[in-house]
Order: C-alpha cells, then structure tokens, then sequence
C-alpha cells in the first residue's frame, strides 16, 4: 500500500512531498529540463520531466520533529510528551502517518515510555 504526503521540514523550512510505500519513506524529486522527450516503446512522451522517489531515514525526519518538541530552554532538559503531541504539525495533517514509523525508527536515538503505538 502506499500512499502521499507533505510536509514541513523544520530543519530546512521547506516542505517537501514524501511517498509511503510498505511501511517505508521515500522523499519525492521533480526534474524537467526545458526541451525533452521521452520514447516509452513506440510512443513519444513530450512532457520529458521525471520523477524519482528515493529511500529516506525517517529519522532525519522526526528528530526536527522531536526536539522542537521538547521545548529546552537553558539548562532545562525539555518536556517529556505524547507522541501525538509531537507528531501534530497544524497546517500538515499528513504527519499523523509519521506514527506508523516513529517507533521502529527513533528508539535508537530517543527514550521512550510504553508502546509508541496509539
């Protein structure tokens, strides 16, 4: 099964369009050059752009995600909360599919208490 989305990179401020595809994050690229064709069997695609999905680490991410979350301020360590809470970007309702990865891909790099699945 698989599925779109988009969504705010809080590290770079842009948002980009992700692809899911069996559990996996594939991060979405566009490419047209202005005069290109393609030959697909005996046909000639005149559009000649190309899309290609490629394989993303979802926790380059969630870990944006994550420690704005965490609201630190100082010397204070941050805020301990809810997945959910972290996961809800407003304007992004595509995010909420980030539950779905989130645990099998941040215990290496975060603590967590209980099941991550809601």
């Amino acid at each position: 099964m698989s599925s779109f989305g988009s969504f705010f990179i809080c590290g770079t401020g842009n948002t980009t369009c992700y692809l899911f595809i069996n559990g996996a994050l594939q991060e979405l690229h566009w490419f047209k050059q202005s005069y290109g064709s393609w030959f697909v069997g005996d046909y000639v695609c005149e559009d000649g752009c190309i899309y290609t999905a490629t394989p993303v680490d979802p926790v380059f991410i969630l870990l944006p995600i994550f420690e704005e979350a965490r609201m630190k301020k100082g010397d204070d360590p941050g805020k301990f909360r809810q997945l959910e809470d972290i996961i809800y970007i407003s304007g992004y309702p595509g995010c909420k599919r980030l539950l779905s990865i989130a645990e099998n891909s941040m215990q290496i790099v975060c603590d967590f208490k209980g099941n991550l699945q809601p």
